[in-house]
């Protein structure tokens, strides 16, 4: 139980990562 909540925690706080990179590379085009 808590490895299954450790790894939605870690997926989660990956996806917000890529969206900021996305963000960024948006802003700087």
């Amino acid at each position: 139980m808590i490895l299954l909540l450790n790894s939605l925690c870690l997926g989660f706080l990956m996806s917000i990562w890529i969206l900021n990179l996305f963000k960024i590379q948006k802003q700087d085009m």
